[in-house]
């Protein structure tokens, strides 16, 4: 009975991940969920770029050789006596072309979900139009984390770009250590100075924010990611202490 319990516990565990933590990420996963993103703005959709591509995964398998600190993606914080989870940029990754001449670049660390969503919807609560004028000052009330969201965000949903490559690689090869680094690069490369009103959509209500509560594997969101972790080790060290 003891080992029937066992098996029954596993796949439990194991479908509750799987909801919540979805397919495996890949480069095709990750350039379809940009265009979903880019659709439901009105924006058109990118084509994947295999040179982009590769030149991302070497960039990526680059940055692991640079023993950077495991970078995270929620800060968990306490307000008011309510733990809440504080999305947080991977700005200590640097990127390879600061001029941005050919591309603009995108960076993230990440276990089981890529930080597309993140960078969308975060950088997307910080997005100011005003922001593109010299005499805006709302800028400088952002902290350096908020600045750099919402140039993650401008740059994935950047009209004027025509193509994408996405490179995966994990940060410590050889082991079986579930964290990667992805690398994004969008060309021709978003966020010019005087061009974000007709590359940027206004602020608003997207529809795939909508469409986020009518689907199992968005509803999961971050709260049952977490829950789903914390489930799985909680459980298996109750039966495996």
């Amino acid at each position: 009975m003891y080992p029937y319990k066992i098996v029954v516990l596993f796949l439990a565990v194991f479908k509750l991940n799987c909801i919540c933590l979805g397919d495996i990420v890949t480069a095709k996963s990750v350039w379809k969920e940009h265009n979903d993103l880019r659709e439901s703005d009105g924006m058109p959709k990118l084509s994947l770029s295999k040179k982009l591509s590769k030149d991302c995964e070497d960039y990526a398998k680059h940055l692991a050789t640079l023993n950077i600190p495991d970078q995270q993606l929620f800060e968990y914080l306490t307000d008011d006596r309510v733990d809440r989870a504080k999305f947080k940029d991977h700005i200590a990754y640097p990127i390879s072309d600061e001029k941005k001449i050919h591309y603009i670049e995108n960076i993230c660390e990440f276990s089981f979900r890529s930080c597309v969503s993140e960078w969308y919807d975060m950088g997307k609560d910080s997005y100011d139009p005003r922001d593109d004028t010299d005499t805006n000052t709302d800028a400088d009330t952002l902290t350096d984390m908020e600045k750099a969201l919402t140039d993650k965000y401008t740059a994935l949903i950047w009209k004027s770009s025509k193509e994408m490559g996405v490179g995966i690689a994990p940060k410590y090869p050889g082991t079986k250590n579930l964290r990667k680094i992805m690398v994004v690069r969008y060309s021709p490369p978003g966020n010019v100075r005087g061009k974000y009103e007709e590359n940027v959509p206004e602020p608003g209500d997207s529809e795939y924010l909508k469409e986020e509560t009518t689907t199992m594997s968005k509803a999961c969101g971050k709260k049952s990611y977490i829950f789903a972790v914390l489930v799985s080790f909680q459980t298996l060290t109750h039966w495996f202490p």
